[in-house]
């Protein structure tokens, strides 16, 4: 019995093509990721692309469960964001409504662009 169950385990167990365990992974994959040197684009880029393999690897959500996940993403992508972005997160966390994810990386490029361009003094 033990045998058997050594060489069940010793094999890898396949779901969809991929390894039961890459779910695991990719939701690793998400909570470690942080923009560091990244560019703003780069980093939300790399989120989305975590999430939409998350999304993948999960059956499909009744709605207030997608609005649940949606709320997750957009609290870990304020989450991972470089320090210079402090101020403009705590003002989307702190509001009445927590913006959708695709809504807070737009504010926050306005901000970007707004930032970078130098001032008329």
């Amino acid at each position: 019995m033990a045998e058997n169950l050594r060489t069940d385990f010793s094999h890898e167990v396949k779901r969809g093509g991929k390894p039961f365990f890459y779910g695991s992974t990719v939701e690793e994959e998400l909570l470690n990721l942080q923009q560091g040197v990244q560019s703003l684009a780069q980093y939300f880029a790399s989120l989305k692309s975590i999430y939409e393999r998350l999304k993948a690897l999960r059956p499909p959500y009744p709605t207030c469960h997608k609005t649940h996940g949606e709320q997750s993403m957009v609290a870990k992508f304020l989450q991972g964001l470089s320090p210079e972005y402090a101020v403009a997160k705590a003002q989307m966390m702190t509001r009445a409504e927590i913006p959708d994810l695709a809504n807070a990386y737009n504010r926050l490029s306005r901000l970007v662009v707004t930032l970078s361009q130098p001032s008329s003094d």
